[in-house]
């Protein structure tokens, strides 16, 4: 099983070009579209790499040549016939290629590559070799070969011309261009005539320029229309000379005024279109013109007549016809070409090719009545080719019931119905909006599109073969906004009954039902899925029952795949839609009971990407949903079984279900969508990657061949790959989209196939007068969700009423369904509730005139009609808008400076806006520093790569890595005056400045106490923040409070324009991290006045609470104490900028005229608040005040009861005893009063004491805090004053830098680069002339040699002579033709001649020239030069003429000329035979051969002396213009180099320009400076300390090394002492063994002596013999006792060892480690060190050195003196003898005497 890939249905926007006569080609996904026109049917040329970028065709050599996508791409070359690819190119690009041409001839290739080369490189394609390259200004669009010349091309972008010549120079070739003349239009494309070329300009005018001068033509008299051919195409050196000549006849014609110029004739332009013109193509007859804007193409008339075209007595660019094509937006590319070139094909960028065939194109025989017929403007027949989403393919879904039909949708807003076998739309609509779903009925042709606006529709699918319903195609049967949002996913059950959309911006599952057909859509509400669905399934069979039933219902479902891996399922209302009506939620959300759901976890290994439904696998216990197949993100496929069970259903979180099936690695990038089968048993999968499978449906095993990336991939990789696939209704079909918008089509396999496809339910005809529902998106439209809100909104307030109305459901505006009945009794109802409504609300309006002002209530608040009061609120609010557009208009420059000055300066300030505090008493006021959002990216990266740098710096010693800032700030600006900008983006620092201070010094960074550098110091590495001490990898802390002042370079490492600008910017961080600090003291101080503001605020309180319990005492105010204080907050009264309506984060309240409170909703009315309905409850309660009567009486006032008002005296016993106690009553209660008093007067001033206590402290307070902010103020203004020297230092970098002068380098390059190549070719053509002048000397010596040689070569026949020299010197005259005058030949050809037949040597320069300059003078040369010149005129006009004749036959205005005409032929240099009659009578036949040879000798010697003297004249000319050429080059070059090295030495100087702060100590300054008091160190030089300390070290180094030498010397010395005294010792020994054996020889023997040596020792022998063996054998024994004894010892000794040896393994280990520290210890004691101890051991090393070699010479004396000594006492000790004088013995002798 396979897939085979047959067709391509789509049109990728590329070029559209005809490859043969019947065939086109444009490309489709990864692959190129070869499209006959005569049959229809297609070959596909599929691509090799990720993607096809560009291609072009050569259709008389049948070549395409195709350039790839992809990383280095390659472009091949393939023969049409076979599709054999027959040499490929890989060009040095580094993206890609732009475009591609191939010449006329097939053997030259022109690659454009784009950005970032932009380059032009031409190859011969058969040998792989580049023959020239060079850069082009911008990206090329479009490049073409001259069709009649190889050596000459066009290059085209939008705003740029060029015409390059390709120019053979010896071995090598040169590429120059010229740009055109274009007399003000801006080129945007091009096409070559016969006559020049064709320019298409950007904005739609269509010029014509000559093809010699590249000027643009002019208008001719209508007589010059009689003129026959043009000029033909001479070379641009014969181009410039010509118009130079021209200008030169001009200036001489108008000296005198009898010759006046006329005037300039105007160029032929035309306007040929509103808009660009995208592309251009010619035919014999016209031109025709693309529009990019408009979908026309339109004809003109050639610029140039006499080319055969049928309307060759039309004005020049006359619009002769234009025809308007069947698309709805502009055109990409046109080309001309078909059966008698007369058909133009178009591609448009609404993805159609297009086809335009004129029908009175054809052959022209002569007749009149031909004739007649191609003067009229030809009828244009059109038809289209091809159609294509244009954007990514949004679905793709079977046609239901109808086999070979797809039907699409995509983001253009298209929908599609596609015939599969032959690639046509039979069906096609656009909607208003993109479509980002799509889903297909199962059993009846309704298909499901969700757009982009959050819309869907129901259509029904119409179009297919046998479709007679009449009306608009794919009518609209259901329309209705459902989210908010795009719609990520749609599903429609099989029967078309039930639609579920889904969106992800509101995560909600809307339920649609409908009736038969598809009609009478009705939403019933939504069901939220809490996570982001991956894909949306119906189930065929209907779902399991969600509700909790075990078993599952007959109710349908949808199934949906998340985000989380889980699988969530939901059960359709069905019951809703039975009753008819929608769900009563007030949010829109179906209840449980009435749309079941559950969900699942998949035991998956990513989130799914896609899924599909398939029935239950063999043997399993899947439910009524089947089984799910997923493709998920790790690039798997798996097969889940649904459970039935309810229990399975555990949510996401609970267990999660296992996979059936899983194959892993299906493809090497993510996968993107599958579809199973009509068969059931093979699922198909496609990927990012391009791939395209097939896989067992149940075991997920490979089912055959996969087509693979990488070479195979069918669809384009570079723009996502494959996105959807598609089975057709049979299976036979599988259809595949690109997110590109290509569509593939493979045959299946087999086993995908259907015995027969099940025709779908048909639906209710439609009539006549059926409206279709579509209407167009409007992003403002309400959603369903909305509406419903609103139904219900209004049905409550209605319901409020107390009027019986009808029930929701029954309410026909809410439910939209209901009979005329129905309707006419709920109006009734309506009317009677608003009549009650209405008195009820005159007589509560009434009540609440007539009531208390207190209690009164605001108008707003009786207002009913809330919808009416929000319409009127918004028709006034859109009046007022148009008010404020209008006074905008007015002032719409003071509201666009106000615009922005707010947003820099207010809506920018994220982070702390601007505000102010004052003081509570004083009138201090301070604010805070207003500061915007930072971005701490490129601080961080800076600060991690300084660390880096100081942690190399401490490993390495010293080591500056300034290049690791190089790429971390490479995206960044680093001029200075990005640093400027930067800096006055901060917000103004008020306040005393500091005086301007180098980047050092002010951020504390100064140089270290003698010099050292901050480099030196930080040797332990960076220290991290002590806010976030983490890893030393992890993310550095940027706080207010972190410390990076060790990280800023000091003055001495502050070089380059990299480190400046990373401490500006840290130097940037800084004075943000003071501004931060001093705000977060601001802020709080800020809550801090709050704080104490609310304390005031309890403390006034009791203040006023106290004073009033005074008053009711009967005591007046205390003066100074019972004042309410006040706490100012101007901070809180001013703001900067009016506060906007959306700034405001809490409710606004509306306050009525009255008082009191309402909210003001969005609609524009107002609720009556609790909190004010209460507040007047209350105040009506207690009597229209919120305190009580009770409250404002003395505590302390007894009641006198009215009879004791009488006499007391009158009072009887118990009268008297009350009125005594009642006295006794009051004297207490005056008692108490008056200790209340004093109790409140000492709380009264006590709370006045805290009061002035709290503002004191808050002053105090806000003086600290004014105190901190001029510090702060003074510290960044330091720190600004060296982040502004730092940017003044790198723009002066910058402005010396080698990008301000890019493009004074790119002509100083440019100059270089012609230069080298104006000497190469200097070079080349003096030894070109060299070489012509050693061969005109050997020719003219050779003619020379002849002209000698006659008379001897013929003496023998004499009576001849005469006439034979007659003969010899006869010469036929020139003819007629080689008279006319023609353009002179082209130096380059002239000089690629001369090359081809001439070796280089070395002659005298000055001989060439005069040679040269003497042939150019002669009549010879003149002559040949003439001849030359006519014999090549009439080789082009030849040429011109047969192309001339061969388009009369055609309307190709370029066909196929015969080889001999394409590559015309020199005339051949051999002379002309002398006619027989001319031979004297009675001459032999041998000596009239031997006169032809002879003569013909002569005759070529002329021939080539004239043609080496043209060329001699030629290349003089070229030679004297080169050297001066060569010279002014020279002296440009000297001057740039002196230019570059100004702009070097400026840049080093600010390079290494560094502002710093000497701090100088008395005794150290070593430079006396100019006065007592100055700044100015002009006179002083700043050493770095370590340049000193390294000189010190070499001198410590040399006086190492000297001391070093010294010793060896001292040592060398001591060897040879040391051999001087053995070899005096070794003599003396030689003469004491001399002495003994003299003594020997003189010994006398006596008779004791002789007994001694003649006695037997035999006896003695033995004697000892016995004894010495005893010993031997005690001594034996001895020695085993002590060998047990040892060993015994040694087995002790071993186990002591081996403990001493573990112990010594401790104390080893021990020991490194006092080692280690013993060794830090010592590298500190020796860092401790001075460098004066050192010196002074070494002084005392040298002296005590010293000592010691006097010693020793002392002691050597001394020595020698005893020696001395010795010797004269022995010789008076012993006997002496006579000794002869020896010599002292070779060592050599000395040796064999020791040996001896």
């Amino acid at each position: 099983m396979s897939l085979q890939l047959r067709s391509a249905l789509g049109y990728g926007r590329s070029e559209v070009q005809y490859c043969s006569e019947h065939e086109l080609a444009w490309v489709c996904g990864n692959a190129l579209v070869l499209y006959n026109t005569s049959d229809n049917s297609q070959r596909l040329l599929r691509g090799s790499a990720y993607g096809i970028q560009c291609f072009t065709a050569n259709r008389h050599h049948g070549l395409v040549v195709v350039a790839e996508k992809g990383p280095m791409p390659a472009v091949h070359i393939y023969d049409l016939a076979d599709l054999r690819c027959i040499g490929t190119v890989t060009p040095d690009v580094s993206l890609g290629v732009s475009a591609i041409a191939l010449s006329a001839d097939a053997t030259t290739l022109a690659v454009c590559m784009d950005e970032p080369d932009l380059k032009l490189a031409l190859y011969n394609w058969q040998t792989v070799e580049l023959l020239a390259q060079a850069s082009v200004p911008n990206t090329v669009s479009q490049v073409s070969f001259h069709p009649l010349d190889a050596q000459r091309l066009a290059t085209s972008s939008m705003g740029s011309l060029l015409v390059w010549t390709l120019a053979r120079l010896w071995d090598k070739h040169a590429l120059t261009a010229k740009v055109p003349e274009c007399g003000g239009v801006e080129p945007a494309c091009h096409a070559w005539f016969p006559g020049g070329l064709y320019v298409g300009g950007t904005g739609g005018q269509l010029l014509a320029l000559d093809a010699a001068t590249l000027v643009p033509l002019t208008l001719t008299p209508p007589a010059a229309h009689t003129a026959a051919l043009p000029s033909p195409l001479p070379s641009p050196r014969a181009a410039d000379d010509s118009a130079s000549q021209q200008q030169q006849q001009q200036s001489e014609g108008g000296v005198d005024g009898s010759h006046a110029a006329p005037p300039p004739a105007p160029p032929l332009v035309v306007d040929a279109c509103a808009g660009p013109v995208a592309a251009l193509c010619v035919s014999r007859d016209a031109v025709c013109v693309a529009p990019a804007s408009e979908p026309i193409l339109r004809w003109y008339s050639h610029a140039v007549p006499g080319f055969g075209g049928r309307w060759s007595g039309a004005p020049p660019l006359a619009l002769l016809s234009e025809v308007e094509l069947p698309v709805a937006s502009g055109l990409l590319s046109v080309s001309g070409g078909g059966p008698g070139h007369c058909c133009v094909a178009a591609g448009s960028a609404d993805g159609a090719v297009l086809l335009a065939t004129t029908s009175n194109m054809g052959h022209a025989d002569g007749s009149a009545q031909q004739q007649q017929q191609q003067q009229q403007p030809p009828s244009v027949v059109v038809v289209t080719l091809a159609e294509a989403h244009v954007g990514p393919v949004a679905g793709l879904a079977p046609f239901p019931g109808v086999p070979h039909h797809v039907v699409s949708a995509g983001a253009d807003g298209t929908l599609r119905v596609w015939h599969a076998p032959t690639g046509v739309v039979v069906s096609k609509r656009t909607f208003s909006s993109a479509q980002t779903a799509l889903a297909v009925a199962a059993s009846c042709p309704l298909a499901a599109l969700g757009s982009e606006t959050g819309v869907l529709r129901i259509v029904e699918l119409t179009g297919t073969a046998g479709d007679t319903s009449a009306g608009r195609p794919l009518p609209v049967l259901f329309r209705k906004r459902l989210h908010p949002g795009a719609v990520s996913h749609v599903a429609l059950s099989p029967d078309g009954e039930w639609a579920v959309s889904f969106s992800a911006s509101d995560q909600q599952l809307v339920f649609v039902a409908f009736g038969h057909g598809g009609r009478g859509g009705r939403v019933l509400g939504s069901v939220p899925c809490h996570h982001v669905a991956t894909s949306l399934m119906w189930p065929a069979a209907g779902g399991s029952g969600a509700d909790g039933t075990g078993d599952g219902g007959d109710e349908p479902g949808v199934i949906a795949t998340t985000a989380a891996g889980g699988v969530f399922a939901a059960a359709a209302p069905v019951e809703l839609h039975a009753s008819g009506r929608a769900t009563t939620s007030p949010d829109f959300i179906l209840a449980t009971k009435d749309a079941p759901t559950r969900s699942m976890r998949l035991e998956v290994g990513a989130p799914p990407a896609a899924a599909a439904c398939a029935p239950c696998a063999p043997g399993g216990a899947g439910s009524r949903y089947g089984d799910v197949l997923l493709a998920c993100a790790d690039r798997s496929l798996v097969r889940v079984p649904l459970p039935a069970e309810s229990s399975h259903w555990a949510g996401f979180k609970g267990r999660p279900a296992r996979a059936a099936a899983r194959a892993d690695d299906v493809s090497d990038a993510a996968l993107a969508a599958l579809a199973l089968a009509p068969s059931r048993t093979l699922v198909a999968s496609v990927g990012a990657d391009g791939h395209v499978a097939l896989h067992s449906a149940v075991s997920l095993d490979p089912a055959g061949s996969t087509i693979t990336p990488w070479g195979s991939a069918p669809h384009d990789v570079s723009t996502g790959g494959a996105s959807l696939v598609s089975f057709d209704a049979s299976g036979e079909w599988l259809l595949t989209a690109g997110h590109d918008g290509s569509l593939l089509l493979f045959e299946a396999p087999h086993a995908a196939r259907v015995g027969g496809v099940a025709a779908c339910a048909a639906l209710t005809p439609r009539g006549t007068g059926t409206a279709d529902l579509d209407a167009f998106d409007e992003p403002s439209e309400l959603t369903e969700a909305d509406a419903h809100r609103r139904r219900c909104a209004e049905a409550a307030a209605l319901a409020e009423g107390g009027t019986a109305m009808a029930s929701f459901g029954g309410d026909p505006r809410v439910s939209g369904v209901g009979s005329d009945e129905d309707s006419a009794h709920a109006a009734a109802a309506v009317r009677a509730a608003l009549m009650s409504l209405k008195d009820k609300l005159l007589d509560a309006m009434a009540r609440n005139e007539a009531a208390d002002e207190l209690e009164r209530i605001g108008a707003r608040e009786f207002i009913v009609d809330r919808a009416l009061m929000a319409e009127l609120k918004t028709d006034a609010d859109a009046r007022v808008a148009a008010l404020h557009t209008d006074i905008a208009r007015e002032h719409l420059s003071l509201e666009l400076v106000a615009s922005r000055v707010k947003a820099a300066c207010w809506d920018d300030m994220s982070s702390a806006k601007g505000a102010g505090v004052s003081g509570m008493r004083s009138g201090t006021g301070v604010r805070n520093f207003p500061m915007g959002p930072k971005d701490n990216t490129r601080l961080t990266k800076i600060l991690t790569l300084r660390r880096i740098e100081l942690a190399e710096h401490a490993d390495t010693g010293g080591a500056a890595l300034s290049q690791l800032f190089a790429p971390s700030l490479s995206s960044q600006p680093s001029d200075g005056a990005s640093l400027l900008g930067t800096l006055g983006e901060l917000p103004p620092t008020p306040g005393p400045a500091a005086a301007t201070a180098t980047a050092a010094s002010s951020s504390g960074a100064a140089a270290a106490p003698g010099g050292a550098s901050t480099l030196s110091t930080a040797s332990s590495g960076p220290v991290l923040p002590r806010s976030k001490r983490a890893d030393a990898d992890g993310d550095l802390s940027l706080g207010p409070h972190d410390d990076i002042s060790h990280m800023l370079y000091d003055c001495y490492s502050l070089r380059g324009t990299q480190r400046k600008v990373a401490q500006a910017e840290m130097l940037k961080h800084q004075a943000w991290q003071v501004r931060a600090r001093f705000n977060q003291s601001f802020d709080a101080l800020v809550t801090a006045k709050r704080n104490e503001t609310d304390k005031i605020h309890d403390l006034n309180a009791r203040l006023d609470e106290t004073a009033r319990d005074l008053t009711k005492l009967g005591y007046g105010d205390m003066p100074g104490c019972t004042e309410r204080f006040s706490v100012p907050m101007p901070e809180d009264m001013h703001s900067m900028f009016k506060v906007t309506d959306d700034e405001v984060k809490v409710e606004r309240m509306a306050r009525a005229g009255d008082g009191a409170a309402s909210k003001v909703d969005a609609g524009g009315g107002g609720g009556q608040q609790e909190a004010g309905m209460s507040e007047r409850a209350l105040r009506q309660m207690m009597g229209g005040t919120l305190a009580s009567a009770a409250d404002e009486k003395d505590p302390y006032i007894i009641n006198k009861p009215e009879w004791m008002n009488g006499n007391p005296k009158l009072f009887n016993e118990e009268e008297a005893a009350k009125f005594k106690e009642w006295l006794a009553q009051e004297k207490a209660m005056s008692d108490e009063r008056t200790k209340r008093v004093g109790v409140l007067e000492s709380e009264l001033r006590a709370t006045r004491q805290l009061v002035d206590d709290v503002i004191t402290k808050f002053d105090d307070g806000l003086a600290a805090l004014l105190s901190k902010k001029l510090s702060a103020q003074s510290e960044v203004s330091t720190l600004e004053a060296g982040i502004a020297a730092l940017a003044i230092n790198l723009e002066r970098c910058d402005a010396s830098s080698d990008a301000k002068g890019a493009e004074w380098f790119s002509k100083f390059a440019v100059a270089g680069e012609t230069k080298t190549a104006v000497s190469a070719e200097l070079a080349d053509k003096r030894a070109v002339l060299e070489e012509l002048l050693a061969q005109m000397a050997e020719i003219t010596a050779d003619d020379k040699a002849l002209n000698a040689g006659f008379k001897k070569e013929f003496s023998d026949v004499e009576t001849h002579f005469a006439r034979l020299l007659q003969l010899y010197r006869h010469r036929a005259s020139a003819p007629a033709a080689a008279a006319t005058s023609s353009s002179p030949p082209s130096t380059a050809a002239a000089i690629n001649r001369t090359a081809s037949v001439v070796s280089t040597s070395s002659n005298d320069r000055a001989r060439a020239a005069a040679a040269a300059t003497a042939a150019a003078a002669s009549p010879a040369v003149a002559s040949a030069v003439a001849s030359a010149s006519s014999s090549a005129a009439a080789a082009t006009a030849h040429q011109l003429s047969a192309l001339a004749e061969l388009s009369s036959a055609t309307a190709d205005p370029f066909p196929l000329l015969p080889p001999e005409l394409s590559h015309p032929q020199e005339a051949p240099d051999e002379a002309e035979l002398l006619n027989d009659e001319l031979c004297p009578e009675g001459l032999d036949a041998e000596w009239w051969y031997h006169l032809q040879e002879y003569r013909g000798r002569k005759v070529r010697n002329e021939n080539a002396v004239r043609q080496i003297a043209s060329q001699l004249a030629i290349l003089t000319s070229d030679v004297s213009r080169l050297e001066s050429a060569e010279s002014d080059l020279i002296a440009e070059l000297t001057a740039g180099m002196e230019k570059a090295t100004e702009r070097r030495r400026e840049r080093t100087f600010a390079l290494h320009d560094v502002d710093m702060t000497l701090g100088l100590k008395a005794g150290q300054v070593e430079v006396e400076p100019p006065s007592l008091v100055s700044s100015d160190m002009s006179a002083g030089v700043l050493v770095y300390r370590g340049v000193a300390e390294a000189i010190n070290d070499a001198v410590r180094a040399r006086g190492d090394k000297k001391t070093e030498v010294m010793t060896t010397i001292k040592d060398f010395k001591k060897g040879i002492y040391s051999l001087e005294w053995e070899h005096r010792r070794c003599d003396m020994m030689i003469g004491e063994l001399v002495e003994k054996t003299r003594e020997l020889q003189m010994l006398h023997v006596t008779r004791d002596f002789q007994s001694v040596f003649n006695d037997s020792h035999d006896v003695k022998t033995a004697n000892e013999g016995g004894s010495l063996e005893a010993l031997a054998r005690q001594r034996e024994a001895v020695h085993a006792k002590n060998v047990s004894e040892r060993q015994k010892t040694m087995r002790k000794l071993a186990k002591a060892i081996e403990g001493k040896r573990t112990q010594n393994g401790e104390v080893a280990m021990h020991l490194v480690t006092l080692e280690r520290v013993l060794a830090e210890q010592e590298r500190l004691r020796s860092s401790m060190q001075s460098v004066e101890d050192a010196a002074g051991r070494k002084m005392r090393s040298v002296v005590t050195h010293k000592k010691l070699k006097d010693i020793a010479a002392a002691q050597a004396s001394e020595v020698h003196a005893l020696t001395g000594e010795l010797d004269r006492l022995r010789k008076r000790t012993y006997p002496t003898f006579v000794e002869s004088q020896q010599q002292v013995l070779p060592p050599d002798a000395k040796a064999g005497m020791w040996k001896q």
